[in-house]
């Protein structure tokens, strides 16, 4: 149910943010202030939220992963991580691509040089999800994008507050918050602790969450003919709605084993 419901309101989130980006622009390119869809979508997240929270809070919340044993190969996890890998990579690329020809930013670098260091925390995770050997490089491998995450929100959001109003970040530092618990769920899950109620709420959040503040603008910029070099900076936004799911149902099907 939870996965269903995950996929139902990420998909509506994408499709409310691509209306949003078509309607409620004003002609200088940022949202209009105020605007029925914005008020929409975040009623959207918070009642996807609320929903998530009841719908687990009976759930046995000691869910946990048998680190004793061998887990079954898990493809659409295994993908999914090297997926963020190539992810992160792009998302370098992206920030080099549109900060050519202009005056040097240390927020370039940086978020560059986090994206390049991110990419190889993921090869750990997909190689346990391919074979289900576990290792103990996993967690602190897992935890990494957290802290990653969480630095990258910081640098961004000293950025885009600069922006006119919080229509115009407001659903980046969401997702962004909501990719650092998810990925912090994760390591958690994958150390043994029981916390798999928290993993299923916050990766189901965070699925979402990115689907209204990274792939809607992406799929927008795309279909607009507005793409640029620039745009590649979203795509780790985009693996990580996916990568979310792909926790999620990894969750969920080994804390009930």
């Amino acid at each position: 149910m939870q996965a269903v419901l995950t996929v139902i309101f990420s998909a509506a989130a994408l499709v409310l943010s691509l209306i949003r980006l078509n309607t409620a622009m004003e002609p200088d390119g940022l949202f209009i202030k105020g605007h029925p869809l914005t008020y929409a979508l975040s009623a959207l997240l918070i009642l996807f939220f609320i929903l998530s929270v009841l719908l687990n809070i009976k759930k046995d919340k000691f869910g946990t992963l048998d680190i004793t044993k061998q887990i079954s190969p898990h493809g659409f996890g295994k993908v999914m991580a090297f997926v963020m890998l190539a992810a992160c990579v792009i998302s370098a690329v992206g920030f080099i691509a549109a900060g050519m020809g202009q005056r040097f930013e240390m927020r370039t670098a940086v978020m560059v040089l986090l994206s390049v260091i991110m990419a190889f925390t993921f090869l750990p995770i997909a190689v346990y999800f391919a074979s289900g050997n576990y290792k103990t490089s996993l967690v602190p491998a897992a935890l990494a994008p957290v802290f990653i995450t969480a630095v990258m929100l910081i640098v961004n959001y000293i950025s885009v507050t600069q922006m006119a109003t919080p229509a115009q970040y407001g659903y980046l530092i969401i997702a962004q918050l909501a990719n650092v618990l998810c990925f912090y769920y994760l390591a958690k899950f994958l150390s043994g602790a029981p916390c798999a109620r928290g993993a299923v709420i916050t990766s189901s959040f965070a699925a979402a969450a990115n689907a209204a503040a990274y792939v809607g603008p992406f799929v927008y910029a795309i279909v607009g003919g507005s793409f640029t070099a620039g745009s590649l900076q979203g795509i780790l936004g985009v693996a990580s709605c996916l990568y979310a799911i792909a926790i999620l149902l990894f969750v969920r099907r080994e804390s009930v084993k």
